[in-house]
């Protein structure tokens, strides 16, 4: 699987320190992505005797990019993964670095989804806290520091590319909201739901922008009434006009940054 990884700066070129944090930062996120979609575990450390590894190849001329290929030692995995698609999993990369940064990916279509409700809850949920730590705060470097956005994406033949995931100044900031418990009482429609993680994204009446919210405590110990409530109001809205969408009054605390912007609700009750 080829990708590209592309810092946008018109010097074609980039503070070798920072620029490296970056680098290193994206390939153990999408390795991280590729290894727990493949194989439902979350790797602990690469090593020598990892299956999954990234190889860096050329670079190319403009805004200061880096060609780069994950590749698989078991001749199995490497069919699978090969029977996948770059699109397809460029797709699922996208969605959990997306998750991580608790912003909202392009919809899915039906086989990345697929892939990723294959994923179990536990795997799920330990690969975003993976990836907010060391490779997203890595992959952050080159944006915070100097203002340039990073964008990944992946090969889908030998022209055309797709584009994967911009990571901006937002990078950093995002991955270090703080809990307010203050509660809040909300009308909402749910725009997207993860059935194994309990996790998606909601729209509050009267805004434009999503916002993603998820559970105090683990999907499974969710009562099975609110997981139905949840997922028939998707499906409703799912196939209905935005003026007649139905919404739900739910109470919720929240995931703020430090301008105060929510990141994320957790839903605590419903009516």
């Amino acid at each position: 699987m080829k990708l590209d990884l592309i810092i946008k700066t018109e010097e074609h070129a980039v503070d070798m320190k920072t620029g490296l944090e970056t680098i290193s930062g994206i390939s153990e996120a999408v390795r991280c992505v590729v290894e727990a979609a493949m194989t439902d575990k979350v790797p602990s450390r690469n090593t020598s005797a990892n299956q999954f590894r990234n190889n860096m190849m050329e670079t190319f001329e403009g805004s200061y990019g880096l060609v780069f290929e994950v590749s698989v030692g078991d001749p199995n995995m490497k069919t699978r993964l090969t029977k996948i698609g770059n699109e397809t999993m460029g797709q699922v990369i996208g969605y959990f670095i997306s998750e991580a940064l608790y912003l909202e990916s392009p919809l899915l279509t039906h086989v990345a989804a697929n892939l990723v409700d294959s994923i179990s809850a536990e795997t799920q949920n330990k690969l975003i806290n993976k990836l907010r730590r060391s490779p997203l705060q890595n992959a952050g470097s080159v944006p915070s520091t100097y203002g340039y956005n990073v964008l990944l994406r992946t090969h889908t033949s030998e022209i055309l590319r797709r584009n994967i995931i911009t990571l901006d100044q937002s990078c950093k900031t995002n991955l270090s909201p703080r809990m307010n418990p203050e509660a809040i009482n909300l009308r909402v429609c749910i725009t997207r739901l993860n059935i194994n993680t309990g996790n998606g994204r909601l729209l509050i009446e009267g805004e434009t922008e999503t916002v993603a919210f998820g559970f105090p405590s683990s999907y499974k110990e969710v009562r099975r009434a609110a997981k139905k409530r949840f997922s028939e109001n998707l499906d409703y809205n799912n196939g209905t006009s935005s003026d007649e969408w139905e919404y739900i009054d739910i109470c919720a605390t929240s995931l703020r940054l430090k301008s105060g912007h929510i990141v994320k609700y957790l839903i605590s009750g419903f009516e």
